[in-house]
């Protein structure tokens, strides 16, 4: 459906295509709004003195819809450009262009919704007439829904290449490093723990709210490499083996610095936590258990119940809700991310530093900051803040875990403030350190349920634990 120029009137150019954009975007379903065009700028006439203008110099409809017809071809050129983009670039290279593909979605899915909130308004307005304009809003709504059901097709393709890629660049770029560990016997030539450094507010390595950039993942990659090859060697944690052979190779995974903390060791953590702060709390796990699922491969109704679910029995207590996304990237197929609601706010951390509205889910309309706000009404009525950290704490591709564990622990435990934990991110020692605690309270844990004579000696009992044990 494309407009001939020579059919346009002379006072609609020249458009100010981004400006009509967010009006067409922003259009309510109200039965009194209104949109008319001057010199080829879409206006809200119905607010204020604005009518007056719209009602004496403002477009016909017909004339209204070339303009809005004209402002939605630019919006599918603009998203065409930038599909164009992602697939000029080599499959490594595509996580930024992918973000701004996943970002014109939104918003064409926004624009979608503003023209279909029109078409509804005006035909209530006009009913009892075939009023001139009507179709061809209707046909240009129906062309805008089909452009954007093929473009999120285009966006589905893509994201799945980037997804498969991405494991095979991990599984390649593990190899390497472990032949460069095994080849390389020179101890100097290893990565020097200067490697490790908080990035700060933004500079190559990192934007603020938009977690690393490239250059920052390979250093995120030289850091998990580093240490990888601790491991190796043999600079690995002490602890008793339990006699469990699961829950020993759980803890051997945890002693080794060069490892990802598996979901198993997050929940058997998170459930101690209890214990160790004193105080009840809820903790919601559908979606961060690494090999059952993740919040970006989870339908939006999905998530709504198991929040629905877990919100029935509220009673203002901390509720924790760990959450891991799938298919993150090269060297991190996984991350973990934290939201936790206490004291009458929510907070997200992301050790990345990503923010909540950069996470698209799955259904493409839908960001994690959609999460947080039904987490807001659901728990605290619509009343509750939200935090998040825009700063990158996390520089390598395999500790998620561990800061998730960490920020928990300094919130419910320690009673650290969020924006001392947000502002002021853990050294390179603090990780370390915290790793080795959390290897000797799951270690006690075990010792002390096969002390106890009414235990059976399973992994997941933990009534027997005493809150001194952790002391």
């Amino acid at each position: 459906m494309q407009m001939d120029p020579s059919s346009r009137s002379p006072s609609l150019e020249p458009l100010h295509y981004q400006s009509n954009l967010s009006k067409i975007a922003d259009f309510p379903n109200d039965d009194k709004a209104q949109l008319k065009a001057r010199y080829g700028e879409l206006q809200r006439t119905d607010k204020g003195l604005s009518w007056a203008f719209g009602y004496a110099q403002g477009t016909t409809l017909p004339d209204t819809v070339k303009v809005i017809e004209a402002t939605c071809e630019y919006f599918i050129k603009q998203f065409d450009q930038a599909t164009e983009n992602l697939f000029d670039k080599p499959l490594e290279e595509r996580a930024k262009p992918l973000k701004t593909l996943q970002s014109k979605y939104q918003e064409a899915n926004k624009i979608l919704q503003g023209l279909k909130n029109m078409q509804t308004v005006y035909q209530k307005r006009y009913q009892t007439s075939q009023h001139e304009g009507l179709s061809e809003l209707s046909n240009l709504v129906s062309f805008f829904e089909k452009e954007v059901a093929k473009r999120k097709e285009v966006l589905l393709s893509a994201q799945k290449a980037s997804h498969e890629a991405s494991n095979v660049f991990q599984s390649e770029a593990e190899a390497e490093f472990k032949d460069f560990v095994f080849l390389d016997e020179n101890e100097d030539s290893l990565l020097p723990e200067a490697a490790y450094e908080n990035y700060g507010k933004g500079n190559y390595f990192f934007t603020p709210g938009e977690g690393p950039s490239l250059l920052g993942k390979v250093v995120g990659g030289m850091n998990t490499a580093y240490d990888m090859a601790k491991g190796i060697t043999g600079n690995r944690f002490a602890f008793t083996p339990t006699g469990d052979l699961v829950y020993d190779r759980m803890l051997s995974n945890i002693a080794d610095p060069g490892t990802m903390f598996t979901g198993n060791i997050n929940d058997y953590f998170l459930s101690v936590l209890e214990k160790m702060s004193g105080t009840p709390h809820i903790l919601i796990k559908d979606f961060f258990r690494y090999d059952f699922s993740g919040i970006n491969i989870a339908s939006w109704e999905q998530i709504q119940n198991a929040i629905d679910e877990a919100a029935k029995n509220y009673k203002g207590e901390p509720v924790i809700f760990p959450i891991v996304f799938k298919h993150y990237g090269i060297l991190e197929r996984e991350h973990i991310a934290s939201i936790l609601i206490k004291d009458g706010s929510i907070e997200y951390y992301d050790p990345k530093g990503v923010v909540a509205n950069r996470n698209l889910l799955l259904d493409q309309s839908h960001t994690l900051q959609d999460v947080l706000d039904y987490l807001n009404l659901k728990f605290l009525n619509g009343t509750g803040s939200i935090f998040q950290s825009p700063f990158q704490h996390q520089v390598d591709a395999h500790n998620c875990g561990v800061f998730s564990c960490k920020f928990y622990y300094d919130r419910l435990v320690e009673n650290k403030g969020m924006g001392e934990i947000a502002n002021e991110g853990p050294s390179y020692e603090d990780i370390l350190n915290f790793r080795k605690f959390v290897l000797t309270t799951l270690e006690k844990r075990k010792q002390v349920s096969l002390s106890e004579p009414t235990d059976t000696g399973s992994s997941s009992n933990l009534e027997t634990i005493d809150e001194d044990e952790f002391s």
